[in-house]
């Protein structure tokens, strides 16, 4: 027994849904926020584009595991990363190119985020990088990484308010704000 008019207003949200996300995608302060880690991880390949290894990847996103995770199996999560990497890079390639670093970058953030407005997803990639770089913008040690629920639960943006990076920050650079 459907009912006609809920599967339309189902639809409709589903597709008002998509289009926020996809203007949040899109917007100059996500690529800005996703660019800082870009820009920490990724290196110049012989003949001049932007890359990033498989090598970096996986320390990379054992990182973004140790930050979210209180408790993960290692193995479990080693042929989670090499899942990803596989998706990420299309196939069986060496690197991956800023591009698909960012789209994966925006699942992540999508899978994390409870609430999907420009605010929250600029503060949740700007909570990621206060935990995985230093403030010079290179890759923490490991050790130095530690789960923290409360901090993953709080609204607080950790970027002081008026600082480049905080969202106010962010959002008034606009377009200028594309890494």
């Amino acid at each position: 027994d459907f009912d006609l008019r809920s599967t339309e207003q189902c639809r409709a949200w589903v597709s008002s849904l998509l289009i926020q996300r996809l203007s949040i995608h899109s917007a100059s302060s996500v690529r800005g926020a996703v660019g800082k880690f870009w820009r920490a991880i990724s290196y110049a390949s012989p003949d001049g584009v932007t890359i990033l290894g498989k090598v970096t990847y996986h320390r990379f996103n054992a990182k973004i595991w140790r930050a979210l995770l209180p408790v993960f199996d290692a193995k479990l999560v080693a042929e989670a990363i090499n899942d990803d990497w596989i998706t990420d890079a299309g196939g069986a390639k060496a690197f991956i190119s800023e591009a698909d670093f960012y789209t994966s970058m925006f699942e992540l953030v999508d899978n994390f985020c409870e609430e999907a407005t420009l605010e929250r997803v600029v503060t949740w990639l700007n909570k990621l990088r206060s935990v995985l770089l230093t403030d010079a913008g290179h890759m923490v040690e490991d050790g130095q990484i530690t789960h923290n629920e409360l901090f993953w639960l709080s609204l607080h943006d950790p970027t002081p308010d008026g600082g480049p990076l905080s969202v106010e920050a962010l959002i008034a650079l606009g377009p200028r704000n594309i890494a």
